[in-house]
C-alpha cells in the first residue's frame, strides 16, 4: 500500500485522466501483507479499466477509509478498511478494443478474478455504475501489525 502514491502519480502523468489519492497515514501498517497486496492489485485493475473503458474520464478518486463494523459489538467491533476507486463518466465512448474482446469472447474476467482474490483475503468486492461514472469498492478486515523486534 505504501506504493500507491507512486502508482497514482504514474497513472496521472501517463494520460489525460487526473487521479487523486486520499489515504490515512497509518494505512499501510494496518493491513496484512496479503491484504495490502490484494488492495494494491484492486487499485491497479480499476485504473486499468478506466484507461480501457472510460478513456474520456477526467478524474479518478482513490480513497482508503478506515471503518468500524458493528461498533457496539462485544468484546471488540470489527475494524475494516474500505478501498474505493471512482471515476467520472468521461466524454469518450467505450473503446473499440473492449467491444471486439466482448464480441470474440475475450476479456471481462478481470473484476470477477479480482473478487475471488479479495474474498480469499477475507474481504468483499463490489463494482458498478456510480454517480454517472463507475465505482470499484473493496472492504478488507483490518489487522494490527506489531513492529519487528530487533535483537
Amino acid at each position: 500500500m505504501d506504493q500507491l502514491p507512486a502508482l497514482i502519480e504514474r497513472f496521472t502523468s501517463a494520460g489525460a485522466t487526473e487521479a487523486r489519492l486520499t489515504m490515512p497515514p497509518a494505512t499501510p501498517g494496518t493491513l496484512s501483507r496479503e491484504t495490502s497486496s490484494t488492495a494494491y492489485r484492486m487499485v491497479v485493475e480499476a485504473l486499468t479499466n478506466v484507461r480501457r473503458h472510460a478513456p474520456g474520464a477526467a478524474r479518478v478518486e482513490v480513497t482508503l477509509t478506515p471503518a468500524i463494523r458493528n461498533p457496539a459489538a462485544r468484546p471488540v467491533p470489527a475494524r475494516e478498511i474500505e478501498v474505493q476507486v471512482v471515476n467520472d463518466a468521461g466524454t469518450a465512448p467505450a473503446t473499440a478494443l473492449r467491444a471486439r474482446r466482448e464480441r470474440d469472447g475475450h476479456g471481462g474476467r478481470g473484476l470477477n478474478a479480482l473478487r475471488e482474490r479479495v474474498q480469499a483475503a477475507g474481504g468483499t468486492l463490489s463494482y458498478g455504475p456510480y454517480d454517472g461514472g463507475w465505482r470499484v469498492l473493496a472492504v478488507f478486515p483490518q489487522t494490527r501489525t506489531l513492529p519487528q523486534e530487533t535483537t
